[in-house]
């Protein structure tokens, strides 16, 4: 009897996350013994539940961050939402494992997603746009916390500082923003479509 295509994929999906969790566990055991300890299964058993929770929690954040990526093409014309998860999530990996300055994981999403969406251009917009908008909202995050850790904190000083710096890390990000509306990057589609 002949798989059907759709089984073939299931069957692919289900032998990646088998290599993958069996990859998971030796590479915590291999962790384990370079530093003198021994991973016990009744250790993993506990911390499974937890750590699937995460897993699954970091599904919530992941598709949010595709589908926002998604909104700033062109309408009609965005990836599929799958697809967009997919690269979104290679790029994601490829930011926090490798030493890529937060920028390889976009060129290596630029790379792969050529292949679903035609017109580079778009492309390469979508991407500076995301990023601006990544940039902007850590900026955000970073200087609340900070100013919420001066205010917590009572020191008046400490929180003048953060008001300063937030002031001037919005005017960076605004100067950055004017910068791409004023052409900046439409110098860098050509040699990124060659780099593509």
């Amino acid at each position: 009897m002949a798989l059907t295509r759709e089984n073939r994929r299931r069957i692919g999906l289900a032998a990646y996350l088998a290599g993958g969790s069996a990859l998971g566990v030796y590479l915590v055991q291999l962790l384990a013994n370079e530093f003198g300890a021994m991973v016990r299964l009744e250790d993993v058993t506990v911390v499974l539940p937890a750590a699937l929770l995460v897993t699954a929690y970091f599904v919530v954040p992941l598709c949010a961050a595709a589908q926002s990526w998604r909104l700033l093409f062109p309408p009609g014309d965005p990836p599929a939402i799958g697809v967009s998860v997919r690269l979104t999530w290679i790029g994601l990996g490829v930011n926090w494992l490798l030493p890529v300055a937060l920028v390889g994981g976009e060129l290596v999403k630029l790379r792969m997603a050529l292949r679903y969406v035609p017109d580079s251009e778009d492309l390469v917009a979508s991407l500076v746009g995301d990023k601006t908008i990544q940039v902007a909202t850590q900026l955000l995050y970073t200087l609340a916390g900070l100013s919420i850790l001066a205010w917590t904190s009572g020191e008046v000083a400490g929180g003048v500082r953060e008001a300063a710096g937030f002031v001037l890390f919005c005017a960076v990000v605004y100067l950055f923003y004017r910068l791409q509306r004023g052409g900046l990057f439409a110098r860098a589609v050509a040699p990124l479509k060659r780099f593509a």
